[in-house]
Parts: structure tokens; C-alpha cells; sequence
């Protein structure tokens, strides 16, 4: 069976906790009943000394043909952070200010939703 990503993601930031929210829809395309494996990956900017993409989270769905279903995947402070070996310990303070645009697809070379986070 096959599955569509909706091309938008929304990436909502609570300010008290710190943790970020990212939806989206995907619809079971194909005739038969399946499951599928989404994958969260953010892209830091440039310049940070990070991957190109980090895995962040996953969730595993199972579709009824034609279903079509929301998965949600919280990030916390620490999934955002970056390591900074002046201080010895993870922090937001190069990333602060800066969007990151998390992707989210079946692999991380199938990539088919996207939305920005600015943090």
C-alpha cells in the first residue's frame, strides 16, 4: 500500500514547558490496510556545527485503506538543543532567534512534509 504526507506540517511552541507540537495529516492511498513509520527530522542552522538532519522522533500508524489519521510528535528543550563545549552542556543559545524546519516523511531520503519552527 502507499501513503500521502500532507505537504504542511504545524510546528506550535508552548512557552511555559518549552515543548514544541508538530502535526499532520497522512492518508492510506493504496487498496489494503497497512502501517507506516513517519520520522521526524530537524534541520538546525547552518553554521551550528550540526547534521544536515537529525531524527528527533517517530510514530508507527496503522491505516485502514483510504483512512486517513493525525500524528502528533513532541519535542522537548533538550531534542532542540545544541552542545556547547564552553559550558559543557546542552543548550538553546545558538539556536535561540533562528528557524529550524522540521521534516517529516517515511525515511530520511523521503522527506514529504515540511513546516519552520522559530525559536
Amino acid at each position: 500500500t502507499s501513503f500521502e504526507y500532507a505537504p504542511a506540517c504545524t510546528a506550535t511552541r508552548n512557552d511555559a514547558t518549552g515543548v514544541v507540537t508538530v502535526t499532520l495529516d497522512i492518508t492510506n492511498t493504496g487498496g489494503t490496510a497497512g502501517s507506516e513509520v513517519a520520522q521526524l527530522y530537524a534541520e538546525m542552522p547552518v553554521g551550528l556545527g550540526e547534521p544536515l538532519r537529525q531524527l528527533k522522533a517517530f510514530s508507527k500508524l496503522a491505516l485502514g485503506a483510504g483512512e486517513t489519521a493525525a500524528v502528533s510528535f513532541e519535542l522537548n528543550t533538550r531534542d532542540l538543543s545544541i552542545w556547547d563545549e564552553a559550558v559543557h552542556a546542552w543548550t538553546q543559545g545558538g539556536v535561540l532567534g533562528q528557524s529550524i524546519a522540521m521534516r517529516i516523511g517515511g525515511s530520511s531520503r523521503d522527506l514529504r512534509s515540511e513546516c519552520a519552527l522559530l525559536l
